[in-house]
């Protein structure tokens, strides 16, 4: 996940640095909305990684619950 974040706000802040200034050529983002798009990707970094931990909290528990009984 760390990877993508990085790759995601090398895109946005250096799209050329691929070869992917092509796309982007007709819409040139003003700072405020690469800031807007990076805090974004941000929090559904914290948020996704936050679920995931809950849902693996939850099964250990439950998998630790069945080999006790």
């Amino acid at each position: 996940m760390a990877a993508t974040l990085i790759i995601d706000s090398i895109l946005v802040y250096k799209p050329d640095v691929w070869g992917m200034d092509g796309p982007f050529i007709l819409l040139e983002l003003p700072q405020a909305g690469k800031v807007a798009i990076t805090i974004f990707v941000l929090v559904y970094f914290v948020v996704v990684f936050s679920i995931e931990r809950a849902i693996l909290y939850v099964f250990d528990s439950s998998r630790n619950t069945v080999q006790q009984k």
